[in-house]
C-alpha cells in the first residue's frame, strides 16, 4: 500500500455521529412544560372538585326555592320576585353543569398523544375568554342586570323612594351593578394572568418552534427529492 492509498484511507473513515446540543436538548423545554402543565391542571382540577358540592348545593337551594314560590307562592308575592328566583336558579344549575363540564375536560387530558395535537388542545384550554365564553358570559351579566333592576324597581325604589327620587335609584342600581361586573371581570383576568398567563405564552413558543421545524423538514424533503 502506497501512500496515496493510505491517505485515501483515512479519509474514507468517519467518526460516528453524536447527537447535536440542539438534538439533546430539544426534550427538556417539552418535558418541563409537560410537568408545569400536569401540575397547573391538577391544581385547577382539585380545587374544582373542593367547590363543585358547594355549586351543587347552592343549585339545589336555589332551585327548589323557585319551585317552591311556584306551587306554593306566599302571600303578597310579587312578579318581579318570582322572576328572580327562576333566573338564579338557571344560572346556579347552569355554573353547576360547566364546573362538571371542565372536570371532565381536565380528566379527559391525554399527555401522550402526539405534541401539535397536545399543544394546540392546551392553547385552548389555557386562553382566557372565547367568543363561546364571552357571549355566554355577556349573555347571563345582562339577563342578571335586567332581572335585578326589575326586582330592585318593583321592590325597593317603588317602596321605598319618593317618585322624584326614583330615576336617581335605578341609576345607581345600574352603576352599582356594572362596578360588581367590571370587578369581577378585572379579578378573573388578573388571577388568568397569574395562573395561566405564563403557561400559554410557552405552549405558543413551542408550538411556533415546532411548526417551524416541521416546515424545515417540508423544505429539506422537497428539495433532496427534487431534480
Amino acid at each position: 500500500m502506497n501512500v496515496d492509498d493510505l491517505k485515501n484511507l483515512c479519509k474514507s473513515i468517519k467518526a460516528p455521529t453524536s447527537p447535536s446540543a440542539s438534538a439533546r436538548g430539544s426534550a427538556a423545554p417539552q418535558n418541563g412544560l409537560l410537568q408545569k402543565l400536569k401540575a397547573q391542571e391538577a391544581s385547577e382540577a382539585l380545587q374544582l372538585r373542593k367547590a363543585r358540592p358547594l355549586w351543587l348545593a347552592a343549585a339545589a337551594c336555589f332551585l327548589l326555592a323557585f319551585l317552591g314560590m311556584l306551587c306554593v307562592p306566599p302571600v303578597g308575592l310579587r312578579p318581579s320576585r318570582l322572576l328572580l328566583g327562576g333566573v338564579l336558579a338557571v344560572v346556579y344549575v347552569v355554573n353547576a353543569v360547566l364546573l362538571g363540564r371542565r372536570l371532565r375536560q381536565l380528566a379527559r387530558i391525554d399527555y401522550a398523544e402526539s405534541l401539535h395535537s397536545f399543544l394546540t388542545k392546551a392553547e385552548d384550554r389555557h386562553r382566557f375568554m372565547g367568543v363561546q365564553e364571552c357571549w355566554l358570559v355577556g349573555l347571563g351579566l345582562m339577563l342578571l342586570g335586567v332581572v335585578g333592576g326589575v326586582y330592585v324597581e318593583d321592590n325597593l325604589v317603588r317602596r321605598y323612594m319618593s317618585p322624584e327620587h326614583q330615576t336617581l335609584g335605578i341609576v345607581l342600581f345600574c352603576l352599582g351593578y356594572l362596578f360588581v361586573c367590571a370587578a369581577g371581570f378585572t379579578f378573573t383576568y388578573l388571577n388568568w394572568r397569574r395562573d395561566k398567563a405564563p403557561l400559554l405564552a410557552d405552549i405558543r413558543k413551542m408550538k411556533a418552534e415546532l411548526t417551524a421545524d416541521e416546515a424545515g423538514e417540508l423544505v429539506s424533503e422537497r428539495c433532496g427529492t427534487g431534480p
